[in-house]
């Protein structure tokens, strides 16, 4: 019996999401963060923050906590779509995954944040050279996020 190969993608969560300097659909016209090149934990303090339900959630409260800050979590959603459209309705700010983010975010802005956070991703296989062609696909995929 053969082993799988661990197959492991790194998430990063270098961005913040909030509303653009040039409009959103609320019209807002600018906000304060856009001006900055990256963000940190304690600029997010004060501001309301949507926090995500899903997988990273004790990633960002983990970080929130070791660096001493408090979010005002005002909402809270599970998937990056639905948290990219309340903060584009300017109801708050955010901490995504890049790897979840779309093509086009035409209607927020991202910036980096600092530090930056990271998670390890697994992918269990039975056999990586006996697998469907599809999972196989995906796979070739993944190598470009693996470590």
């Amino acid at each position: 019996m053969r082993r799988a190969p661990s197959v492991r993608a790194v998430v990063r969560f270098p961005r913040l999401a909030h509303p653009p300097a040039q409009g959103t659909k609320r019209g807002f016209t600018s906000h304060p963060l856009t001006a900055r090149p990256a963000v940190t934990l304690a600029d997010l303090a004060g501001r309301p923050f949507i926090l995500t339900t899903a997988g990273c959630r004790p990633l960002i409260m983990g970080a929130a906590l070791t660096a001493q800050v408090r979010l005002d979590v005002a909402f809270e959603a599970s998937g990056p779509a639905a948290i990219l459209e309340m903060v584009a309705a300017g109801l708050g700010v955010s901490i995504v995954p890049t790897l979840g983010l779309p093509a086009d975010l035409s209607t927020v802005v991202t910036r980096p944040l600092e530090p930056k956070m990271t998670r390890s991703l697994a992918l269990a296989v039975p056999s990586a050279d006996d697998c469907a062609p599809t999972a196989r696909a995906f796979l070739d995929q993944l190598g470009a996020f693996t470590l």
